[in-house]
């Protein structure tokens, strides 16, 4: 069984790995292929983020063909009343069609790294700004900066995998 991830982020290949693991009970190979969102580097809306996992999928299916299953992660923020929030969309297609979508928890941007996003950077970046890192999106992402390393991004967006698999494996639940 081949599993196409359409990222080449390392937490997101770890979130996606570990989900299918967690569901599947059995090994499987993978590939990771860049795949284009077809949305801006940081999205800023709900819809503008599901729709770029979306894009993801369609685009991993054009450059991989033979997968049994593609999966794909695009995070974004939203600003709401009480604040930015960030958070994921997982996107999931079977070979035969089927498809899932499971959105991430999420959080209140903390003010200093939402000006930084406001400005034009990502997420990431902000992250990296205020804490003094670099690339911390390819390990603990915004999540582990901000929980002082209690949840890092893989282990953030792994439940969204999880839920995202559930209409593939239970589609008598779906109509």
């Amino acid at each position: 069984m081949k599993i196409v991830i359409a990222s080449q982020r390392p937490a997101k290949i770890k979130a996606i790995v570990r989900g299918f693991t967690d569901v599947l009970q059995m090994g499987f190979v993978y590939e990771s292929i860049a795949s284009a969102s077809g949305v801006s580097s940081q999205p800023k809306s709900d819809e503008e983020t599901l729709q770029g996992a979306l894009n993801r999928i369609k685009n991993a299916k054009r450059s991989s063909p033979d997968g049994d299953f593609y999966a794909a992660i695009e995070e974004g923020v939203e600003v709401k009343p009480y604040g930015m929030m960030n958070f994921a969309w997982v996107a999931v297609e079977s070979k035969s069609g089927r498809t899932g979508q499971a959105k991430t928890a999420a959080f209140v941007v903390p003010d200093k790294m939402r000006q930084i996003v406001e400005s034009g950077r990502e997420m990431g970046e902000a992250a990296d700004i205020v804490f003094g890192l670099e690339n911390s999106k390819d390990d603990m992402g915004s999540s582990g900066c901000l929980t002082n390393g209690l949840i890092y991004r893989a282990e953030y967006l792994r439940p969204a995998v999880i839920f995202a698999l559930v209409p593939l494996f239970h589609p008598e639940l779906y109509h």
